[in-house]
């Protein structure tokens, strides 16, 4: 005979006890970057590990984990404000969930560099040394217009972070990856000047996503939002 018990988990985030956790994570990140390429040239015993730990220009990193983790964390985010949002806006929500589930997939299978290999036929010089800018360029302009009309449905605080989180990103992402483009395509790639910029703009969009999941965590959290899962066999 079939149970009538039901399970239920419970997971209640403190969102405030997270803050501090990420700050500290953040900055532990930045020391351990800057040891390693202060001491890259030297070959020193468990030069791996390190790279591996905290290498912010690296695809198989601690960071870079990260960063997909809040970029999933932000698709979650958004997909549970399309439940409670007003009905209006719940097809925006979601698609900007999927969105950042797509960014965060990117971010560690770097499909944005492979998918931008048929532009460099056109030898792409100066900014647009690195040819996937363009067609991001031209994907950050369509979603800034399709996801516009979200801006005047949120309030004054969590408006201006969110456009804040928006701006940092695509600083990051795109306006500094361009920088990063004209330093490379002079050979400046293995300098000093190039890891900082490399530095900055990690760390940047790093910022911008977390950034955005404090804003959508505390604004839920506000309100006392509460996420139920069910698990069905039918």
């Amino acid at each position: 005979m079939p149970s009538s018990r039901t399970d239920e988990a419970v997971f209640d985030v403190q969102w405030r006890r997270v803050r501090p956790a990420m700050f500290w994570i953040v900055v532990a990140i930045l020391v351990v970057h800057f040891y390693v390429g202060i001491t890259d040239e030297y070959d020193l015993i468990g030069e791996l590990f390190w790279r591996r730990l905290a290498y912010l220009d690296s695809e198989t990193s601690v960071p870079t984990w990260l960063s997909t983790m809040l970029m999933a964390t932000s698709a979650i985010l958004c997909w549970v404000e399309s439940r409670v949002t007003d009905p209006g806006q719940r097809r925006r929500w979601t698609l900007l969930g999927f969105g950042f589930l797509v960014l965060s997939i990117d971010e560690v299978t770097g499909f944005h560099e492979s998918a931008a290999a048929p532009l460099r036929a056109l030898h792409l010089q100066g900014a647009l040394f690195y040819g996937w800018v363009l067609p991001a360029i031209v994907l950050i302009t369509l979603a800034a217009i399709y996801f516009y009309p979200l801006i005047p449905t949120l309030p004054g605080k969590v408006r201006k972070r969110i456009i804040l989180a928006g701006m940092l990103f695509v600083a990051g992402a795109v306006g500094l990856e361009m920088l990063g483009g004209v330093l490379s395509q002079r050979g400046m790639r293995g300098e000093w000047s190039y890891f900082v910029l490399s530095t900055v703009e990690e760390m940047v969009e790093i910022i911008s996503v977390y950034l955005f999941v404090d804003t959508m965590a505390m604004w839920l959290a506000e309100r006392g939002t509460s996420v139920r899962l069910t698990v069905r066999d039918t």
